[in-house]
């Protein structure tokens, strides 16, 4: 068919093969450096698969001549052949850098650079890089190394495609369908590496209302065995499941999945475990939280970079509480200095994290960018002591053999939750800054019945922020000593808490150092300078309004030192309402 939408004329294959065998006979010789022709030409020789790659069909191997010719149109050819053979895609960019998806010997996919040599090797089986001599003959040559270097340092790749991520699980779109092929997929940017012999069953076109009831069922059944204290934390951990399975429908950030419980062994490693082989088909790699924020930029940067979507934190001894977590779990793009090198990189982040440990406590901004699953066995040693047998004895088994079933049930509600328009979710709370994943999980959840979802945010907010009430509680006893609206200064502190180490010296009121936060106990206690980190707390706290009244604020500068004062702007426990205008609906 013609463009014009004219049928082609079949030739008779007599007639091709004497038109073939004549042009053998009239096609010009080898083209000299004079000519500097330079073309693809049709060949069945194969280059060496890329990792993992099976096509074993032939395609054009380009003729790149090296001799005689411009830098600019040597790589230039070089990226057109690459490009060429570049399909099903293995060759992808990512933050200003070629890459590839390469597998370890346990078969888990992860993203890598591609250095000179490993793409020099590449151009050499995509196309031939030959010499001509004085007669045209031609002289076979590995591609030269200022190509490779060209290539590899070009300001953009038009030709070769973007890669945002890695999935072990099928993809579904924003419009329902699901990718279940292996390889890129060009409408997310991600590249779906599937466990060996997976097969996702087939998914309902038009889920029914009992294919949403039995997969809603499935999803429960794989948590039965475990304590939860309410039905909350229950729907919570298969949110969590359902976020990083649908992670590639989320556009915004997705908080951090917080596992916790009273007691060890009561399974929230198993848990975190289960959620990981669910999504890739392995057991889940696992991550102990690191000590200060130095390491945990690298250990993020690190896990970014592999462009895998499961990121899990287990066992936490300590406080949680790392600026580079907090901004992790709400940016979309990450951008580090790179280890030993002067230089940035910046990358899709696509991540979901999830943190296990016994009775967590969260600090800073980390209570709001969490969601909260917690457990409780009620006893001391919750792996030997259940009364009742379980369900699932061996629930990493039986959850690899049901893998396939799980991933359906989780595509049966989000595809008919798409073809129902995407409804947003009417009862589960709002959470600030992880709108459209609260929107689309909860959406999911209550569209196939479930409205247990986020029920027990506020309850975290007490249990696992620490630093709030610690707060809240300084600030009380600062008006005790100083009342309210009163400027000190933070010399004014320090000076008080210097009388206080005489006993004698301690009023009615009490004293305020019994009442430090962890961070400035800290300082007090030697390890930093004290004025300094007060100093910055406040700056950091100026105008927040706590939930006993109380209010910080930054004053003026007298004698170059900043005033503080505490002001109550409602009694304690009252949050005030506010008044809508008169014209507003009521």
């Amino acid at each position: 068919m013609t463009p014009d939408g004219v049928p082609t004329p079949t030739l008779d294959p007599e007639f091709n093969r004497i038109l073939q065998q004549r042009e053998s006979e009239i096609l010009p010789q080898p083209p000299t450096v004079a000519e500097q022709v330079i073309q693809p030409i049709q060949t069945t020789i194969e280059p060496e698969e890329p990792p993992r790659k099976k096509n074993n069909t032939p395609f054009r191997e380009w003729l790149i001549i090296v001799a005689g010719t411009r830098l600019q149109d040597q790589t230039s050819l070089a990226l057109d052949a690459l490009a060429d053979v570049n399909d099903p895609p293995f060759v992808f960019h990512r933050s200003r850098e070629l890459v590839r998806v390469a597998y370890d010997e346990t078969g888990s996919p992860a993203i890598i650079p591609i250095n000179v040599s490993a793409l020099r090797g590449i151009l050499e089986r995509c196309a031939s890089f030959v010499t001509l001599g004085k007669k045209g003959e031609q002289t076979p040559v590995p591609p030269p190394l200022t190509v490779v270097q060209d290539l590899a340092n070009l300001p953009e790749w038009n030709s070769i495609y973007p890669i945002a991520g890695i999935v072990e699980s099928p993809i579904i779109r924003m419009d329902g369908s699901i990718v279940t092929e292996k390889g890129y997929d060009r409408e997310t940017r991600l590249y779906y590496a599937p466990a060996e012999n997976f097969v996702l069953p087939e998914i309902p076109k038009k889920p029914s209302k009992e294919d949403i009831k039995n997969a809603i069922g499935l999803l429960r059944e794989i948590f039965v065995d475990f304590p939860f204290v309410d039905q909350a934390s229950r729907i919570n951990t298969v949110a969590a499941l359902m976020g990083a399975v649908l992670r590639p429908i989320i556009p915004g950030s997705v908080p951090l999945a917080l596992i916790d419980k009273p007691q060890a062994g009561t399974g929230a490693s198993l848990i975190a475990d289960v959620i990981g082989k669910i999504v890739t088909g392995r057991s889940a790699s696992m991550m102990p939280a690191p000590e200060d924020d130095a390491a945990w930029r690298k250990m993020i940067t690190s896990s970014i970079a592999k462009g895998r979507i499961v990121a899990i934190i287990d066992n936490v001894e300590s406080k949680l509480y790392t600026p580079s977590l907090a901004v992790v779990l709400t940016c979309t793009v990450w951008e580090d200095r790179l280890l030993g090198k002067n230089e940035m990189i910046t990358l899709p982040n696509r991540n979901v994290w999830i943190a296990t440990g016994n009775n967590i406590q969260l600090g800073g901004d980390l209570p709001r960018r969490c969601f909260w699953v917690r457990m409780d066995a009620g006893c001391a040693k919750p792996w030997l002591e259940r009364e009742q047998p379980f369900k699932h004895p061996d629930l990493t088994e039986w959850v690899t053999e049901n893998r396939g079933e799980i991933l359906k049930a989780i595509m049966i509600l989000a595809r008919s939750w798409i073809q129902a328009k995407k409804p947003k979710p009417l009862r589960c709370p709002k959470i600030g800054g992880f709108e459209s994943w609260r929107d689309t999980i909860g959406g999911i959840l209550e569209h196939a019945g479930e409205y247990e979802f986020l029920e027990n945010q506020e309850q975290m907010y007490l249990e696992a922020d620490t630093d709030t009430p610690a707060w809240e509680a300084f600030f009380e006893k600062w008006v005790d000593i100083w009342k309210i609206n009163t400027d000190i200064t933070v010399a004014d502190i320090e000076e008080r808490l210097n009388k206080e180490q005489d006993k004698h010296q301690v009023g009615q009121e009490g004293r305020l150092y019994d009442h430090l936060p962890d961070v400035l106990a800290d300082a007090y206690a030697g390890k930093k300078n004290f004025n300094r980190v007060l100093g910055k707390s406040l700056s950091k706290l100026n105008q927040r309004v706590y939930t006993n009244g109380l209010k910080i604020i930054k004053g003026s500068v007298a004698h170059h030192a900043t005033q503080w004062r505490v002001v109550r702007v409602f009694e304690g426990g009252v949050m005030p309402q506010k008044k809508l205008p008169s014209d507003s609906p009521t």
